[in-house]
This record gives structure tokens, C-alpha cells and sequence, in this order.
């Protein structure tokens, strides 16, 4: 059986607690940063805002004249918009910005929910990728 002195515990866990804020953002800026970029980009393949809202469908112009599939408009097409989406975390909050010329032209055109995520992408970042490492750095941090 481990023999641990209970204050040293405490003390640890009073660190811990103090530190879950700095943990998390330093998790989202770092290790999960390419992970929420891939939800953007694929919520986007998909038509999709981050408010769950549909795009509209390809006009039969996009469709005839430029290619397009039919269906939902994916704001894709040299790769240069999805390439440019990037996270930050910024005053406590998670932020997905695009630095391709064409962002301030589509959310005007989409709206500015093209970027961002979905409540379920929220929350399988969440249960799948952010406790999960949450727990594990909390394991390490109590490794005396």
C-alpha cells in the first residue's frame, strides 16, 4: 500500500484545480489545435455552418459551367480556404479564424457561422479528445 501524506495530496490537488484552465487552453492551442481545424474544414465538405445550418445547394450554372457536384455548396476548390482555417484560443474563448482572401467575402455571403463548430463536434471534442487528455495529464500531475 502507498503511503502518501495527506497534505502533500491536498496541496496537489489545489495546484491541480488552480491549473485546469491553463491545462485546457494549452491542450486546445496545442495538441487538439489541428484536430478542431480538421472538424471545421470537414463540417464545411459536408455544407455545413457551425450552426448546424445547410449551405445552399450548387446552382445548375456552378454545376454546368464550373463543375460543381451537385448538392451543397463545400466552399472548396483550390484548398486554399480550408488550408487557411486555424484555432486560437483568445479571452477564454475558442476561436476559428480563415486568413485567405476569400473569408470576408464568404461569411458576408454565408454568414460568419462558416466558421466553427457544430454542437456535436463540440462535444466529441469534448468526450473524445479533451478529457481524455485532460485525465492523462491529471494522472501525470499525481505521479509522486
Amino acid at each position: 500500500m502507498a503511503n502518501i501524506e495527506l497534505h502533500i495530496f491536498v496541496e496537489k490537488l489545489q495546484q491541480l484545480v488552480e491549473n485546469v484552465e491553463i491545462k485546457t487552453k494549452s491542450l486546445l492551442k496545442n495538441e487538439l489545435k489541428p484536430t478542431i481545424e480538421d472538424f471545421n474544414t470537414e463540417q464545411l465538405s459536408l455544407g455545413m455552418r457551425s450552426d448546424g445550418v445547410a449551405l445552399p445547394d450548387y446552382s445548375e450554372t456552378s454545376i454546368k459551367v464550373f463543375g460543381k457536384p451537385r448538392g451543397r455548396i463545400k466552399l472548396y476548390d483550390t484548398g486554399d480556404y480550408y488550408h487557411s482555417i486555424e484555432a486560437f484560443v483568445q479571452n477564454n474563448k475558442l476561436i476559428l479564424h480563415a486568413s485567405d482572401w476569400k473569408d470576408v467575402k464568404l461569411q458576408k455571403r454565408f454568414g460568419a457561422k462558416i466558421l466553427g463548430l457544430t454542437e456535436e463536434n463540440i462535444k466529441i471534442l469534448q468526450n473524445e479528445d479533451l478529457t481524455p487528455l485532460l485525465v492523462e495529464k491529471i494522472n501525470e500531475y499525481f505521479r509522486i
